[in-house]
């Protein structure tokens, strides 16, 4: 939900007059890419549900970090040694590579979430599944909202009206970084007492 509420603020972006050529481009850009998202979100029937959970939430979330967790975050760490800035640069190259301008922040901040899943889990195979999670958790509501199972409509989730549900899901969320965090300080703990012990 807070991916919503970032990307609302995010919206409110205004470039400086003498760039209205290009935010004009940039919202332009935006109105298109969301016409082709909502057109492609209209689900009839199982078989298209099924489709866009493959198309949407299984090949990006494989292929994306495969790329940008997998390739670019190593690279970039190989660069500068600093994980943190290996993490935010590859979120940022990976928010900027989807050209969507007004959904760049929760894009970035989520970039960097399965950046640090890496980072802390040590297995690509987490981010894979939250950045699955993160896209078929868009198509299933919207798929339930249009079938009439849900009056929950997908697009409200996380906005202004929702602050509830966005700081608890902040909440949740930084309790499970916190517990992975832990983990991973706990294994490099051990790790550094058994070469001590050799």
């Amino acid at each position: 939900p807070y991916d919503k509420f970032l990307g609302e603020i995010n919206s409110y972006m205004h470039l400086p007059g003498f760039l209205k050529g290009v935010e004009d481009w940039m919202r332009e850009s935006e109105d298109k890419a969301a016409q082709l998202t909502e057109a492609f979100l209209k689900m009839k029937t199982t078989g298209d549900f099924v489709f866009n959970l493959i198309m949407i939430g299984l090949l990006p979330a494989i292929g994306e970090e495969l790329v940008f967790r997998g390739v670019v975050q190593k690279i970039f760490h190989q660069w500068s040694r600093n994980i943190h800035v290996a993490i935010w640069t590859t979120a940022f190259v990976f928010s900027a590579m989807h050209m969507q301008f007004y959904g760049f922040l929760p894009r970035m901040v989520l970039g960097g979430m399965l950046g640090y899943m890496l980072a802390w889990s040590g297995s690509l195979w987490l981010p894979i599944f939250a950045h699955f999670v993160n896209n078929a958790g868009a198509v299933v509501f919207m798929y339930l909202f249009q079938q009439g199972m849900t009056s929950i409509d997908p697009d409200k989730i996380g906005t202004e009206s929702e602050l509830p549900v966005i700081a608890f899901s902040l909440l949740l969320s930084a309790l499970c970084f916190l517990m992975l965090y832990k983990r991973r300080r706990l294994i490099s703990q051990e790790e550094e007492t058994v070469e001590m012990n050799n």
